[in-house]
């Protein structure tokens, strides 16, 4: 005879911690990933990454379309919204279960 107890607990842990400027917001919504960015809090990566993969896929295809909305203080540009966006979407792939938090 014994006695078995067991005590388990979830705890979060953040794996992802990106940050990038608001200034990017018309390119973000020019190229379709302006939601899966910043409506997404409770969401699970794998729900927004189509979305992000559509939108880096545009933004690769068309430079000139996406560099009209450069920053003119150089504080958000086209080459590092690629780049963020191609690291974003890497980290989202690593934990796909993981869920989105936004704060603004």
């Amino acid at each position: 005879m014994s006695l078995d107890i067991r005590l388990t607990v979830s705890i979060e842990v953040g794996v992802v911690d990106k940050n990038i400027t608001h200034n990017l917001i018309r390119m973000w919504k020019e190229a379709g990933v302006y939601n899966g960015l910043y409506e997404s809090n409770g969401m699970t990566a794998k729900d927004v990454l189509p979305t992000l993969e559509i939108g880096l896929q545009q933004l690769l295809a068309e430079p000139e379309r996406f560099k009209q909305f450069d920053s003119p203080n150089g504080w958000g540009t086209y080459k590092n919204a690629v780049t963020w966006l191609e690291e974003l979407i890497e980290e989202f792939k690593k934990y796909p279960n993981g869920i989105i938090s936004i704060d603004r």
